[in-house]
């Protein structure tokens, strides 16, 4: 009898690990992530041009951000080693894509999510614009990305996100699936 359960166990630790697809080019995102000008620290935030979400992005660099042409964000010592980006509590999105212009050839090692098994490095040209992207499949979603580069970015340019939507938050999600329980119990006595 132990053997369907330990069957069960696996097949949902299976089914539980998300599913990437890392690529280089434009993937399809649909939503701009702008910048004010001229913010600075080691956390800027950036919001979505159609639905306005905030995204955050924090690195062990000072980041600037300028918001004239392209938005982009830059390491005011002009070498950027280290990103996160990540949503905002009770924001998620499905794909992700942005343009690295790195300062020598290298790489570019992204982590999804925090998962180690999720995790892709891309080769870095200093001649050319290098752009990534990560999309998820099925009904994965994102909610944070580590870069750590061996080649320094200049800028990171392009930033967009897509399938961004706000998740409610699991106190509100209870509520209703209380409210539901309770409509039920009272139909049932009618």
């Amino acid at each position: 009898m132990k053997l369907p359960i330990v069957f069960l166990a696996s097949a949902l630790a299976a089914a539980s690990q998300a599913a990437f697809v890392f690529g280089t080019g434009d993937s399809g995102t649909d939503q701009n992530v702008l910048f004010d000008n001229g913010l600075t620290g080691t956390t800027v935030t950036g919001n979505t041009n159609q639905v306005g979400l905030d995204i955050l992005f924090t690195s062990t660099d000072v980041l600037s951000t300028q918001a004239s042409g392209a938005a982009s964000l830059e390491p005011v010592d002009g070498s950027l080693s280290d990103l996160v980006i990540a949503s905002v509590p009770g924001v998620e999105f499905t794909g992700i894509s942005l343009n690295a212009n790195a300062l020598d050839d290298g790489s570019l090692t992204v982590v999804v999510n925090g998962d180690a098994l999720n995790t892709y490095t891309y080769a870095l040209d200093k001649n050319g614009e290098n752009r990534i992207f990560v999309n998820a499949t099925g009904s994965d979603t994102i909610t944070s990305l580590a870069f750590v580069s061996t080649a320094g970015i200049s800028d990171i340019k392009q930033v967009r996100v897509g399938g961004v939507q706000a998740v409610p938050e699991p106190t509100s999600m209870a509520a209703l699936g209380l409210g539901a329980l309770g409509l039920l119990k009272r139909r049932k006595k009618a």
